[in-house]
């Protein structure tokens, strides 16, 4: 039937030829805070100022995942691990669909059916819930609230997959 591999056949579907590298590149954060740091202090060089952020990024994250509500310095919000009810809802004759893709299983299905992958058929996860980690400027003081935003690293969000698929991750429940 194929004269690919299963293995060939994933790494071609989803467009992978090495294994990804996560970098941020479009944060001025870090970078500018050192050079502040450095013309103002200068106590540490910066490989180690960049250990220290890591770490300091990881506590946060852990206590994220613990479930704790993390309160950013200076009235700037707040961040923390909610779960949302997934449903499947017709609005306006049209089907809505929250549950969140199986891209394994969806890529299998594809593999060993022709008109499934030409039909883009997809296989959805039967999840009750939807877990994600959101910043919240509700009560956030600073101006041009709509400019700043919090995007999860990958690594993060697949720690979190991994939790609530052995179910042992609990959040705030949102609407």
């Amino acid at each position: 039937m194929h004269n690919i591999t299963l293995e060939d056949f994933l790494k071609e579907t989803k467009k992978v030829k090495e294994k990804r590298t996560f970098k941020v590149t479009n944060s001025i954060g870090s970078s500018y805070a050192y050079r502040i740091y450095k013309r103002d202090i200068n106590a540490l060089s910066n490989h180690d100022y960049c250990r220290v952020i890591r770490e300091i990024n990881n506590e946060i994250i852990n206590r994220i995942i613990e479930g704790d509500i993390i309160n950013l310095p200076l009235r700037m919000g707040n961040l923390c691990i909610v779960k949302k009810e997934t449903k499947v809802v017709f609005n306006k004759d049209k089907l809505y669909i929250d549950k969140p893709i199986d891209w394994n299983k969806t890529a299998i299905l594809w593999y060993n059916n022709e008109e499934a992958r030409e039909a883009k058929k997809i296989v959805r996860n039967d999840v009750p819930y939807v877990f994600r980690i959101k910043y919240s400027k509700g009560h956030a003081m600073y101006k041009n609230k709509n400019f700043f935003r919090f995007k999860t690293h990958r690594p993060v969000k697949l720690r979190i997959k991994d939790l609530v698929q052995k179910n042992e991750l609990e959040a705030l429940m949102v609407d």
